[in-house]
């Protein structure tokens, strides 16, 4: 089994970020089209456990994600994927979380958990943390944005 594991810091408030990262803030992330993925369902539409979040990728099979645990006031989610598509993993177990780091900062962090199929675990790692660095910069770049002034 490989563990993965990558935190980034933001210049901005937990609560930004969280807008994001939340289970069902990807919606947003989409809306915005910077997002690594087209478009995103959650059925049914709401963070409660058992919730399932399918994620549609250019050219790729959805990837299905069932949510486990979620708690709103410390910013984290637990999930499992339920239906890899494109990732060469099985048994992926994934948590999201915001830390606060002061009144205008945060760390955004992923954990991952997944049994590499095809791959070995080394590759799997730096596949999974291309995929990450790349939403977390996305997520970074939105959090930190600043009110146009005129």
């Amino acid at each position: 089994m490989a563990y993965c594991e990558i935190a980034f810091p933001i210049l901005a408030p937990a609560g930004k970020a969280w807008r994001w990262l939340s289970w069902t803030g990807a919606r947003d992330l989409v809306a915005t089209g910077k997002a690594p993925f087209e478009h995103m369902e959650v059925e049914p539409p709401a963070a409660e456990p058992g919730s399932v979040r399918t994620l549609l990728i250019a050219g790729h099979p959805p990837v299905s994600e069932q949510l486990v645990a979620y708690d709103e006031g410390a910013m984290a989610y637990d999930y499992q994927v339920i239906d890899a598509g494109p990732l060469p993993a099985t048994n992926y177990r994934g948590r999201v979380s915001v830390t606060a780091a002061g009144p205008d900062r945060c760390m955004i962090g992923w954990r991952c958990w997944a049994d590499p199929v095809g791959i070995s675990d080394a590759e799997w790692i730096g596949m999974w943390t291309d995929i990450e660095t790349a939403l977390a910069a996305t997520v970074r770049d939105l959090a930190e944005q600043r009110p146009e002034q005129g």
